[in-house]
């Protein structure tokens, strides 16, 4: 069977599914399009809270099937492919909503690029991460993916894991603060769904802006002093959201967000 990606949704929940059978969900080319479309698919829903993304049988992304490398005949191939991808994970970061990357199995390569874009991830013990190219492909990783890595493992354990190409566990991960939790395979599911309605339930214009404030701090390297925030403020404390929230803390009830 060839793979695909496709997008699940169930109330305020989007579920991005990826399937590729028999290649532990290795993506092809014609599946990482359709990433970026559950994508922008995501980028127009209205009502969605929050967004999961995740393998199925056992393996989150075996990194991209080495079928696809087959046909290329030099180094344009490889630019235009790096560029390709890069677009469809410059997708997934910006959406605007939590992007929550549930692992169980493996995240290698272009899976752990995809999984490091997501905003939180949560593994089963028997995760595995890593991106060992310099043992295998012998390619090259993007600067953006780089700089991704560097952001949420350190500049040290991230320029270890690509020159030593080691498969590192979920706990390790976690110790490095890539992962946010580690569960065993048999609650994974379970944690999955409350990771995801605690984040569901939460004001979604105060994780939007959280989301863009981050994504401007990383742009600005390290420059805080000079990053706008005044329109993030604005769209928060100017909202009907903020006002509830106020009303109900003193009310002591669960708030009803509207995200207005």
């Amino acid at each position: 069977m060839s793979g695909r990606v496709w997008l699940e949704r169930a109330g305020a929940v989007g579920t991005i599914r990826l399937s590729h059978p028999g290649r532990r969900n290795a993506l092809t080319l014609t599946m990482y399009d359709e990433l970026a479309a559950c994508c922008d698919e995501v980028a127009t829903a209205a009502g969605l809270r929050v967004v999961i993304i995740r393998g199925v049988d056992d393996a989150f992304a075996a990194g991209t099937d080495i079928g696809e490398f087959t046909d290329f005949t030099g180094a344009d191939d490889g630019v235009a492919y790096e560029r390709r991808v890069g677009s469809v994970l410059r997708r997934l970061a910006a959406i605007e909503v939590p992007v929550i990357a549930a692992v169980d199995g493996p995240a290698v390569g272009g899976g752990l690029a995809i999984a490091a874009s997501a905003d939180l991830i949560i593994a089963s013990d028997r995760s595995r991460f890593g991106v060992p190219i310099a043992r295998t492909l012998g390619n090259c990783l993007p600067a953006a993916v780089l700089a991704r890595l560097r952001e949420r493992l350190g500049a040290g354990p991230a320029l270890a894991l690509l020159i030593t190409a080691e498969l590192i566990t979920a706990e390790r991960a976690h110790q490095l603060g890539l992962v946010h939790q580690v569960l065993p395979g048999d609650e994974f599911d379970a944690g999955v769904d409350r990771l995801t309605e605690r984040v569901a339930a939460s004001a979604p214009l105060s994780l939007a802006a959280i989301k863009t404030l981050d994504r401007r701090l990383v742009a600005a390297v390290g420059d805080a002093g000079h990053v706008e925030d005044e329109d993030l403020i604005r769209s928060c404390y100017g909202s009907k959201d903020f006002a509830e929230g106020v009303r109900a803390f003193l009310e002591h009830r669960t708030p009803d967000w509207k995200g207005a």
